[in-house]
């Protein structure tokens, strides 16, 4: 069943693939396109960092916009060896969000294994495949997700269609979640939720299934890792809820303080 026009309307959505070049960020730039996610109904939105140089400048330009959008930073890392990829993530929380855009199979393969990785994206001109194989191995994995992205959908042909098709029926067998992002490289280039859900539907989601993928997928992903970034974390299912005073036990407890362990023979 079709979602109702209310349920469209009252879901919260995110963009996390606004992918506008940070040398072109300021302070104009940030005013503009949160007056534009607004108006689009988004509640979050990531902004794409290729490096870590400039991160206390960005950190510092979103934080004056956080009262209307709640921005995140996520670092695209594009490497072409194994070793380039795991010596990047070694920084991994620094950022909010890790992205890997996979260039060959070895990335690809390292990237859905590793847990510092939330988004592996495959460009459409690239000769490699999402297959059973790598939904399988990020299976168990609470973040990784395969990114769609919907500047790329538009522009594909009949044969990348049915790649992409078959990455999907994979990531849906091993329940691996889909995140369709924008992949905006400018203003003019943000789409409404509404407007890019639709084209998920070629490769055979149901239109309930496409607007997940730009509402659920992405906020779920985002509480996730804050929740591990935050000072209180520990490890999954752990984490300090609290600190109380030290005290000592005034009542004497037969069996305990008086315990001595028997000596071995």
């Amino acid at each position: 069943m079709p979602p109702s026009r209310v349920d469209t309307l009252s879901r919260l959505y995110a963009d996390l693939g606004i992918m506008i070049s940070e040398a072109h960020f300021s302070e104009e730039l940030i005013h503009k396109l949160t007056l534009l996610l607004e108006e689009f109904k988004y509640k979050l939105a990531a902004l794409t960092i290729t490096s870590l140089e400039n991160l206390e400048n960005m950190k510092r330009l979103i934080e004056k916009y956080s009262d209307s959008i709640e921005y995140v930073l996520r670092l695209n890392i594009r490497v072409k060896e194994r070793r380039q990829l795991l010596k990047l993530l070694r920084r991994r929380r620094l950022v909010t969000l890790v992205s890997v855009e996979c260039s060959n199979r070895e990335i690809l393969r390292t990237a859905v294994r590793d847990r510092r990785v939330d988004l592996v994206y495959i460009p459409i001109n690239k000769r490699i495949d999402f297959s059973i194989r790598e939904a399988k191995a990020a299976t168990g994995h609470d973040t990784l997700s395969l990114e769609l992205r919907f500047w790329d959908l538009t522009k594909m042909r009949i044969d990348r269609i049915r790649r992409i098709y078959r990455w999907v029926l994979a990531a849906k067998k091993y329940k691996v979640p889909i995140i369709l992002t924008s992949g905006a490289k400018s203003l003019n280039e943000i789409r409404a939720p509404r407007d890019m859900a639709p084209l998920l539907t070629l490769f055979d989601l149901t239109l309930e299934e496409a607007l997940t993928c730009i509402s659920k997928n992405p906020l779920r992903i985002v509480n996730i890792n804050k929740e591990k970034l935050s000072k209180n974390y520990i490890m999954p299912g752990v984490k300090i809820v609290g600190k109380s005073e030290p005290y000592e036990i005034s009542t004497k407890i037969p069996g305990i303080q008086t315990y001595k362990p028997r000596k071995l023979k």
